[in-house]
């Protein structure tokens, strides 16, 4: 039997809120806005099922974020080094920073 097009619309709608957008562009945003899925699923706001669709979607979202990050860090691992800027490192970057290069003068590299 099929559902009744009223019955499907009333599906995951809020309590008299529209919809909102969401710019999820960096895996601290999906954090936020899986964060919020939780909050209104504990209020009452959303069922099971429609928070399980949505974390099923954000942790596909993090996983194409994860290997576009990747696949950038290959490419740019391809690229000419850049030119270090020390300025903006803490203490302890720049002590890292130190002790790797004196093993890779020692070493010969």
């Amino acid at each position: 039997m099929r559902k009744k097009p009223a019955a499907k619309a009333k599906r995951g709608k809020t309590q008299g809120h529209p919809p909102r957008k969401h710019r999820l562009k960096s895996l601290d945003d999906l954090r936020r806005f899986l964060a919020n899925v939780l909050n209104r699923l504990e209020a009452g706001e959303l069922t099971d099922t429609d928070a399980k669709t949505r974390a099923y979607v954000v942790n596909i979202i993090a996983g194409v974020m994860k290997n576009s990050d990747i696949e950038v860090r290959m490419t740019s691992a391809q690229d000419p080094p850049m030119k270090l800027d020390l300025k903006n490192l803490t203490p302890e970057e720049r002590e890292a920073i130190r002790s790797i290069t004196e093993k890779l003068v020692v070493a010969g590299v």
